[in-house]
């Protein structure tokens, strides 16, 4: 998980390595849960929503070194707002030979027969 220190309105967010999968941003800041957060990294972008003040970083975005820009945004009946900027630095270091996501057909392989991938306590932010 990596957490937002956040000074006002932005904040940054280290601890990202290039090639790492299911990474969480956590905020310590009042967001109702259902907020879109958009991610922008270059010409690439992404919605996703926050759940318990947590949202998943999107895997394809972890795969450049190019750093990540999130916009949390509310959205009320008469208004919506931006409320935070958050950016994410990613540490560059080459591909693992073995790199796989979990959404990847090839992933399954890797799965002992008849097995999972395992229960977690953790909640899923896809």
């Amino acid at each position: 998980m990596i957490e937002a220190e956040l000074t006002g309105d932005r904040g940054t967010a280290r601890g990202l390595t290039q090639w790492d999968y299911g990474q969480i941003l956590s905020v310590a800041y009042e967001i109702p849960d259902g907020s879109e957060v958009n991610f922008y990294q270059g010409s690439l972008s992404s919605m996703a929503y926050m759940h318990g003040k947590q949202v998943k970083i999107p895997n394809y975005m972890l795969q450049n070194a190019t750093a990540i820009t999130a916009y949390i945004y509310i959205r009320k009946e008469e208004c919506g707002e931006t409320v935070l900027t958050i950016w994410l630095p990613i540490v560059s270091r080459p591909r693992p030979d073995n790199y796989i996501l979990p959404d990847m057909e090839e992933y399954k392989r890797l799965l002992p027969l008849g097995g999972g991938t395992g229960t977690s306590s953790r909640q899923d932010f896809r």
